[in-house]
Parts: C-alpha cells; sequence; structure tokens
C-alpha cells in the first residue's frame, strides 16, 4: 500500500484525540467487531478526527463539526467509509436518520444495505426500485436462525421486523414497502458485487 495516511490540509484537533475526547475510536472498533470491516489507515485517521467531540462523554457534550469534508480520489474506500458511519450513527448512537447522496443509484443502495445487513438474521441484502417502490431482497442467515431456535412462526416474522426496524431509520420518502425472503444467495460478479441487474 501507498499513500499517506494525513491529508496536506485539516483543521487540527483543540486537544489530544482519545476515546475521551473522539467518537472516532469507537467507530473504528464497532467497523472491526461487529461490522468485520478493516478500514485503511486514513479512513480510521478521518473517523478519529471527523468524530472530535467538544465537552466530556460522561457529560454535556457534542460533536466539534457539523460539516466534515474530504476529497479522496476514486476507487479508494469513501463508500465503505460511509457505510461504517451511517451504520454507527444508526446503531451506537440511536439517531434517527440519515441523509446520503452517490454518484450513482447503485451505490447509494449499498450504503442502505450496509445497515440492512446489520439486522439479526440478514446474510444479505439488495435494495430494488419497482413501480417507484424501494423493496429489499433479503437472503436470511440459516446457520443464525438455526443457532437461535426460532421456531416457523418466528422465522416467518422476521421480514416484517426488518422493514419496520429499517423504515424507524429512514426519512419518510425512502421508506422500504417490502421485504422479500429470497432462497439462495445473490449471484456475484467474479469480484464478489451482486449482479444487481439479475434483480431489476
Amino acid at each position: 500500500m501507498i499513500g499517506v495516511t494525513e491529508p496536506r490540509i485539516f483543521s487540527p484537533p483543540l486537544r489530544d484525540l482519545n476515546p475521551d475526547t473522539s467518537l472516532g475510536f469507537a467507530c473504528v472498533e464497532y467497523a472491526k467487531k461487529i461490522l468485520g470491516k478493516n478500514l485503511y489507515p486514513w479512513q480510521e485517521w478521518a473517523l478519529i478526527h471527523s468524530l472530535e467531540i467538544i465537552g466530556e462523554l460522561d457529560g454535556e457534550w457534542r460533536f466539534r463539526f457539523r460539516t466534515v469534508l474530504f476529497l479522496i480520489s476514486r476507487q479508494n474506500g469513501k463508500t465503505v467509509l460511509s457505510e461504517v458511519v451511517a451504520s454507527f450513527f444508526l446503531n451506537v448512537l440511536g439517531v434517527g436518520s440519515i441523509f446520503g447522496t452517490s454518484l450513482s443509484l447503485d451505490k447509494a443502495e449499498e450504503v442502505w444495505e450496509a445497515v440492512i445487513n446489520d439486522q439479526p438474521y440478514v446474510g444479505e441484502s439488495l435494495v430494488v426500485d419497482r413501480a417507484s417502490k424501494l423493496v429489499a431482497l433479503v437472503y436470511l442467515d440459516a446457520e443464525a436462525i438455526k443457532n437461535a431456535k426460532l421456531d416457523g412462526e418466528a422465522v416467518s416474522d422476521i421480514p416484517e421486523r426488518i422493514r419496520t426496524a429499517t423504515n424507524r431509520q429512514l426519512p419518510n420518502y425512502s421508506q422500504i414497502a417490502k421485504v422479500e425472503t429470497v432462497l439462495a444467495p445473490f449471484e456475484k460478479t467474479p469480484k464478489m458485487s451482486i449482479k444487481r441487474f439479475l434483480y431489476k
């Protein structure tokens, strides 16, 4: 790997950054232990510096930055970073909704799919647009269901639980209308990306 972790120009922290002064450390740990993502050094640096807080975690605090800007070339992990931040804010900090943009609809969908994939019993998911409605296709984690010893009724309730839990975290204009389960893993490209065109 070739590159420099620290950017040429950035806003210096107001104090030494550690787990008590930046939630970025918790976000990095969440990415590794919960999401199973090994971040690049620049991504860890970005999280630690952008999630700097003012105040004390055990008292009154707020994020130092309301807006954060990164200039990164293509294919360097911006989408992964967005997935980690969205999941951390939704599932750890309990933020009610996240707004996002992307260069393409496919990339935007990938961010939300990462959030769905964090939910119990979800192996992988794919969000598609059908008749102007968002439908989440979900391949369930059979091993997790078996280990949890869920009965047939509990298993049949999983899609609606996924839809309800997901919609609590999404703005009104981008609600999931339906969750459908698929019986087999999604077909992949040689690079292990889902062949989205097969499921439109």
